[in-house]
């Protein structure tokens, strides 16, 4: 599941809001991540004698519960809410990435604008306020340097904005990944976690020389990977390169292979009939490959042919580390 900023003070929230015409939102985030969000939703004279109605008390007395606000030209009425005791958790929920070094914010999705255009919704500003000074970012930056502004257009594209906080994050071209090692052969499933001082722009994941899709939220050990920012989870077995590219242009290449299923061989458990041309052991590993095989303890390559009557335990390892055991006879 992608975090998107606009959940913040998204459709849920205008829709809890509907008679309003306008809304800002403002976060202001604290050294420790905790964090206070204001709220205010403004009304036109017609909404708040739909408000009056609804209450079922006269405009004036619904207007004296108001705040005449004038925005743009145009006289409002507006009412605020504001929480001082978010706590870091849910601070930190807003947001894809959020840590000392950036902050990486996902907003919008299709259709957003028409649906903000359709209930009414004229403006809507959300303005972020960060403990550090941003020394690069992609989005509206106010004049503290601190705070980012984002209106109604910005909210409504579906796009990933950033924000870094010092210099030396932004020049980082350092990746580093977590949960397996580079070039190394696995036989279970694996989750890496893509981690940089700088911001992720795009991760880019082939299996076997094609297009890695995984948009399944998988769950182990109570931890989340979504396969969207810097989570992945590689279930499928196969041979992957995962190409992390960061804003200012670095790149990052990781390999590894996921090899769950153990070697096949042509050989099955049950007894064969003597010939004089005897019987052709034939053994392969599609993905990472054929270590080594012995029949009867000794070393055999693919191809072997065994003539004799006996019984037989014939052993193949691949390269990931499983085992396949198959015993059979010759009579």
């Amino acid at each position: 599941m992608k975090k998107r900023l606009f959940m913040a003070m998204g459709l849920a929230l205008v829709m809890i809001f509907a008679t309003g015409c306008g809304m800002d939102t403002k976060m202001v985030i604290n050294d420790d991540y905790t964090s206070s969000q204001t709220e205010t939703v403004y009304y036109n004279e017609e909404e708040v004698a739909e408000l009056a109605d609804t209450s079922e008390v006269t405009v004036d007395e619904m207007k004296a519960t108001l705040t005449p606000t004038e925005v743009n030209g145009v006289m409002y009425y507006a009412t605020t809410e504001t929480d001082d005791s978010v706590s870091a958790a849910d601070t930190k929920a807003e947001f894809v990435a959020l840590n000392q070094n950036h902050v990486v914010l996902q907003v919008g999705e299709p259709g957003t604008g028409a649906a903000l255009d359709e209930m009414g919704i004229e403006f809507m500003n959300y303005d972020v306020t960060f403990p550090k000074q941003i020394v690069k970012t992609n989005c509206p930056l106010d004049a503290d340097g601190k705070t980012l502004h984002l209106t109604k257009t910005d909210l409504s594209k579906n796009t990933t904005l950033y924000a870094i906080f010092n210099e030396e994050a932004a020049k980082s071209k350092t990746v580093t990944y977590s949960g397996v090692t580079k070039g190394k052969i696995y036989k279970v499933k694996k989750y890496i976690t893509i981690n940089s001082k700088n911001v992720i722009k795009k991760v880019y994941i082939t299996r076997n020389g094609k297009k890695y899709v995984n948009d399944e939220a998988t769950t182990v050990n109570g931890k989340i990977y979504d396969n969207t920012y810097n989570k992945f989870a590689f279930v499928k077995d196969g041979k992957y390169v995962v190409k992390t590219t960061l804003v200012n242009g670095a790149v990052s290449t990781l390999k590894f292979t996921v090899d769950k299923n153990k070697p096949t061989t042509n050989m099955k458990a049950k007894t064969y009939k003597k010939t004089s041309k005897g019987k052709k052991i034939t053994f392969k590993d599609a993905t990472s490959g054929v270590k080594k095989a012995t029949l009867n303890g000794k070393k055999i390559k693919n191809g072997k042919v065994v003539k004799k009557a006996g019984k037989y335990t014939l052993t193949i390892y691949d390269k990931a580390g499983n085992k396949r055991v198959v015993k059979f006879r010759i009579k």
